[in-house]
Order: C-alpha cells, then sequence, then structure tokens
C-alpha cells in the first residue's frame, strides 16, 4: 500500500469502487451480489440476468455473458 494510506482507507476506497462499478457487496465466501440497477441494464441491453454470483459459478457466468454480448455485437453491426 502506499505510505499514508491506512488498511480501513484502503478497504473504504476499493469498496466506494466496487459500488461505482455495479456490484453491491461481497460476502466473505466470495459471492458477489451486484446493484439492481446495473443489472436492469445488463439485462435489458444483453438479456443477461445475475443478482448473485457465487465463486464457483464464475467461469459458467463469464462464459454466459461473453455469449450475450456476443449475440448483442452480431445484432448490431454496421
Amino acid at each position: 500500500m502506499p505510505p499514508g494510506l491506512t488498511l480501513e482507507q484502503a478497504i473504504r476506497i476499493n469498496e466506494d469502487g466496487m459500488r461505482f462499478d455495479g456490484i453491491e457487496r461481497i460476502d466473505s465466501d466470495g459471492t458477489v451480489y451486484f446493484a439492481e440497477k446495473n443489472m436492469a441494464i445488463l439485462k435489458e441491453t444483453l438479456g443477461y440476468e445475475c443478482k448473485r454470483m457465487p465463486l464457483s459459478e464464475v467461469e459458467d457466468r463469464a462464459k454466459e455473458l461473453h455469449a450475450k454480448y456476443q449475440e448483442f455485437a452480431r445484432k448490431h453491426q454496421s
């Protein structure tokens, strides 16, 4: 960590950043909970919805999201 930055400050910076990225919280077991507002955008544009994601589902969710984005890109190519 940079000199002068406390652990508490670093945690707060990271928590603020994750909220900006659409993550409400991350549980101690690694389960990620996504903000409803941000997920609504993904649902509307890509047809993708994931309110919570346990670590065990990360790879499958990434593949699903990639496929949804590829489908979206094909529909909107000029």
